[in-house]
This record gives C-alpha cells, sequence and structure tokens, in this order.
C-alpha cells in the first residue's frame, strides 16, 4: 500500500488513487509537490506492473523540481491513446525543444486545453527568440522590445533552455545589455549573478549597483534583494534604516518574502525598537500567500501571544499550513501540540506522525521525540529498538538528550 504526502497520510492502492484523481484536481497536482509522493507512485505502479505508467513519469518528471503536474495527471489518468509519443513530446517540450513544444500541441488538443494553451505560449515566446530574430550583442537597437528579448535569451542561458546549453558567462553577456538598455528584469538578474559569481567575478559591489537601478524602476525582487544587502552586509558596512527602507518598498508591492523579512525585522529589532503587532501584520500577510517560514512564525507569535492575541487553535491552524508544505520546524511544534493537547484534541498518533515527518528531514530534536515516543510506547508500539534507532539519528548530529537516553537503554 501506498503512503502519500497529502492532507493526511492516506494508504491508497493504485486503483483507489486513480479513482480519486479522476474527480479530484487539487489531489492531482498536491501529489506532485512532494519528491516522496511521485517516488511513492513510481514504486505503487511497478507493484501492479504498470511499468508503462512509471516510465512515463520518469519521462515526464526529469529533474523532480521542474514536473508539470498536469502533464503527469495525463499520463497518469491514460488520457491519450498514444503514450509513449506523449511522454517522448511532454519530455522534450520542458527541456526546450520547439519541434517538440509543438508536437505537444497537437497531443493536448481535446485532452487539456489549459496546458495545451500554456505550451502555445512557449511557441510564440521561441518564435519571437529564434537565432533569427533574436538581435546580437553588438547592435545598436536600443527598443523596449529588443531588450526583452535580450532578456529572455540571458534566461535561457541561465537554464539551458530553447536550443541553447547552459552558460553563466553567455547570460551575464545577454542580461548586460538588456540591463544597459533600462531592463528591470535585467538589471535584477545581473545583480543576483554578481551576488553569487555566476559568469563573472563575485562582487557585492556590483550587485548592490544592479539591484539599485532595478529597485529604483519599482521591481519588488531587486528591493528586496537591496534589502537584504543593506541588512546582512557583505562587503560593506550593515544599515538597517536602508534595509527596512527597501525591504518596505517590496513588501507594500505584495512580495511575500519581503513582508517575511520586514516581520524578521520588527519582531527581533535588529537597529530599532520591537513592535511585535507590526511584526504580526507583515507575518500574517506573507502567510496567507503561502510564505511556509512566516506561516511557522505567526503560529508562534500565536502560541505566545505576542503582537495578537494567544490563541492556541490560531497557532496550530498556521503550524498545519507550514507543516504541509514540508517545514520541518513547523512539523515538530505541531507534533508538540497534538502531544500536549493544545489547540486541538490530545493524540500521541498525530503526534508521532507529524515527528516522524520532521525526523526523515533529519530534524534532532523530533528524532529525539520520536524515539521518546517509541521507547514509551506512545502513538506506536512501544519498540526499545525503534527508540534507539531515532535516538542514534539525534545523537549522530549532537543532541546530549539523545546521548543519555541511549546510555539508559544500555548502548
Amino acid at each position: 500500500m501506498m503512503t502519500l504526502i497529502i492532507d493526511d497520510d492516506y494508504e491508497l492502492s493504485w486503483t483507489q488513487l486513480r479513482e480519486s484523481m479522476e474527480h479530484d484536481e487539487a489531489l492531482r497536482s498536491q501529489l506532485m509537490v512532494d519528491k516522496g509522493n511521485v517516488d511513492e507512485l513510481r514504486r505503487e505502479l511497478l507493484r501492479v506492473e504498470r511499468a508503462d505508467l512509471a516510465g512515463g513519469l520518469d519521462a515526464i518528471a526529469g529533474d523532480w523540481s521542474s514536473i508539470r503536474w498536469r502533464l503527469a495527471s495525463i499520463v497518469l489518468l491514460e488520457r491519450v491513446t498514444d503514450l509513449d509519443g506523449f511522454c517522448t513530446a511532454a519530455h522534450g517540450a520542458m527541456a526546450g525543444d520547439t519541434e517538440a513544444i509543438k508536437q505537444l500541441v497537437e497531443l493536448l488538443k481535446g485532452v487539456d486545453e489549459e496546458e495545451r494553451a500554456h505550451w502555445e505560449a512557449e511557441i510564440a515566446k521561441a518564435d519571437r527568440k529564434s537565432p533569427e530574430t533574436v538581435v546580437q550583442p553588438n547592435s545598436s537597437v536600443e527598443s523596449s522590445e529588443e531588450a526583452e528579448a535580450w532578456c529572455e535569451r540571458g534566461e535561457d542561458y541561465f537554464y539551458g533552455r530553447n536550443g541553447v546549453a547552459q552558460d553563466d558567462a553567455k547570460a551575464v553577456e545577454w542580461l548586460r545589455k538588456a540591463a544597459k538598455q533600462g531592463h528591470a528584469d535585467a538589471q535584477s538578474n545581473l545583480g543576483w549573478m554578481y551576488q553569487e559569481g555566476r559568469g563573472v567575478s563575485q562582487s557585492d559591489t556590483e550587485a548592490v549597483k544592479w539591484y539599485r537601478k532595478a529597485a529604483k524602476q519599482g521591481h519588488a525582487v531587486a528591493q528586496n534583494q537591496l534589502g537584504w544587502m543593506y541588512a546582512e552586509g557583505p562587503g560593506f558596512s550593515r544599515d538597517y534604516t536602508e534595509a527596512v527602507k527597501w525591504y518596505r518598498k517590496a513588501a507594500k508591492q505584495g512580495l511575500a518574502v519581503a513582508q517575511f523579512n520586514l516581520g524578521i525585522f520588527y519582531e527581533d529589532g535588529p537597529g530599532f525598537s520591537r513592535d511585535y503587532a507590526e511584526a504580526a501584520e507583515w507575518y500574517h500577510k506573507a502567510a496567507k500567500q503561502g510564505h511556509a517560514v512566516a506561516q511557522n512564525r505567526l503560529a508562534l507569535m500565536y502560541a505566545e501571544g505576542r503582537g495578537v492575541s494567544q490563541s492556541d487553535t490560531e497557532a496550530v491552524e498556521w503550524l498545519r499550513k507550514a507543516a504541509k508544505q514540508g517545514l520541518a520546524v513547523a512539523q515538530i511544534q505541531l507534533g508538540c501540540m497534538y502531544e500536549e493537547g493544545r489547540g486541538v484534541s490530545q493524540s500521541d498518533t498525530e503526534a508521532v506522525k507529524w515527528y516522524r515527518k520532521a525526523a526523515k528531514q533529519g530534524h534532532a530534536d523530533a528524532q529525539f521525540n520520536l524515539g521518546w515516543m517509541y521507547q514509551k510506547g506512545r502513538g506506536v508500539s512501544q519498540s526499545d529498538t525503534m527508540a534507539a534507532k531515532w535516538y542514534r539519528k539525534a545523537a549522530e548530529q549532537g543532541d546530549k538528550d539523545a546521548r543519555k537516553a541511549l546510555r539508559k537503554l544500555g548502548l
């Protein structure tokens, strides 16, 4: 039986899962969010002798982080007659092969019009940037359309897509061309290349220079990055006033990571007085957009009553949202809430479930807690062997309590 990482630890046969997927688009997308789900699907498909579907999932997944769930669900639900041809076209399309994209568009007719529209847009983008139409770096053309094409070409080289090999130096060449024409995206991207030393010698000074140019045009990502440079002060003195200034500009545009960063400033108060209410407000804005760490921070503020009225129920709500996104620290905290019965009905079984998720990600505290639950037989069958297994994992990370627990077990 499969254990899939979705809303709960459902254990479903392939037949049951397929029936559920037929009618639940949200489930289909959620299955592709976690690598563990993709691996579980592969194993179950092989178990039921559906190697054809497992192979199709492999072809479309490739680098798991780039999987398109709509394509995967078309394969899994067998909505095309030529499975091999569809998978081949999908794999090539995700690699940026224009001919494969065109073939995929044809195969998607009458199957998934929303997905078909996505790839039609990719064809239009590729045509706009084909070698015959892209202006070479020595051109003097300064139109915004050409700057856009240069920026996109730079991104092609960065990602190694649309028929070109990955090449950071080439990416920088095209991004610089567009950045010099005032293209904000290119300026922001060029700043990042300098910050990371990709295709150029690392330079915080150059990074700040290009971030500032984009930030002054209202580019939210650049504003956030500029705020970070001032907050962390790599290569120059920190300036918290400037950091907050730029974070706020990006946050007001709705950039979740900037809202979170601004919340950190107000909660921790580096350079100025703390304001928990203001911190909670910005965390809440980021949390509503799905920022997992902001959700976790907001949960802790509700649990402790800092900046908001104390509420274990609210704390659990936000911890659950972050935990479902795979944030280990939220998973262990949610486990603690279940173990203590705070904001939820007490449940050792649920506590173990969330401890296990965090423990599997290498969280030492969760490994210790899971070991303790096994030792005491809470939420699981009592097992000193399993307790020792998880204590040992925590001890290997330097957890002193785990080492003491192992000694008490005579190990």
